[in-house]
């Protein structure tokens, strides 16, 4: 496989029962080119979680980018975005230019490291990843909006000491089917704009937002998104915002 795969200058892949056999690298990386031209280049990983079909993910980065642009008031701009579950960065990229700065939140520590190589890719320098569990993080913070990172890199890769501030008032989510957990919904509650991007919108989503209006949150602007067309599965992005704030 190896002979193969230097002759032909390609990458080869091999797995079954847990084995792992590889020739080459084992990630690809996708070019996005948003409609405010911006070309964004990321980087998928082998076995990690990244959005299968690139002209979806291309529409969902310009809905997101849109609707912040036409939703979120400058001054709030001037504050800064919490995003939670956000994988490999996909939406951190688009987004922390837009705000003052950008706090990404992950679990998983192979995605932590392709959003900060994604961020550096992509010559963003205001953002930040943190591993947590959204809940242990969430839990750490619900009580204020601010939070205090200690990054070990920054946005820019470089190496720092000197912590961050964060005040948020915008948060994103992209949380698994099972959508979010309690305390996770609680504390985006206290936030004034929600952007949440849901894979299971006729049970979690229907779930979460109805919590959220419940707390004077109003649905402001949605989209379907056909990641697997010609299938009952798709997704959905909803734009809700906390009235009489």
């Amino acid at each position: 496989e190896r002979e193969y795969g230097e002759r032909l200058d390609i990458s080869l892949l091999g797995q079954a029962q847990n084995q792992h056999v590889k020739t080459g690298r084992d990630y690809v990386y996708e070019t996005y080119h948003l409609s405010d031209g911006r070309a964004l280049k990321y980087k998928h990983i082998l076995s990690h979680f990244s959005n299968p079909n690139a002209y979806a993910c291309t529409h969902t980065l310009n809905w997101l980018c849109d609707t912040v642009r036409e939703n979120v008031s400058p001054d709030l701009r001037g504050k800064d975005l919490l995003e939670l579950y956000c994988g490999n960065g996909n939406h951190t990229v688009a987004l922390a230019p837009l705000f003052r700065s950008a706090l990404a939140v992950e679990i998983n520590p192979f995605l932590c490291i392709a959003a900060e190589e994604n961020l550096r890719e992509n010559g963003v320098t205001n953002a930040y990843v943190q591993q947590s569990p959204s809940g242990d993080f969430c839990t750490k913070i619900l009580r204020k909006k601010t939070w205090v990172h200690q990054p070990k890199r920054n946005g820019n890769g470089s190496d720092s000491n000197a912590a961050v501030s964060f005040e948020f008032e915008t948060v994103v989510v992209d949380p698994p089917r099972a959508g979010l957990d309690s305390v996770t919904l609680g504390l985006v509650a206290r936030y004034r704009h929600v952007l949440y991007i849901s894979c299971n919108p006729f049970v979690s989503l229907r779930r979460d937002m109805s919590f959220l209006q419940s707390k004077g949150f109003v649905l402001r602007k949605m989209a379907l998104i056909d990641h697997f067309p010609y299938t009952p599965h798709t997704e959905c992005a909803v734009y809700l915002e906390r009235v009489g704030v």
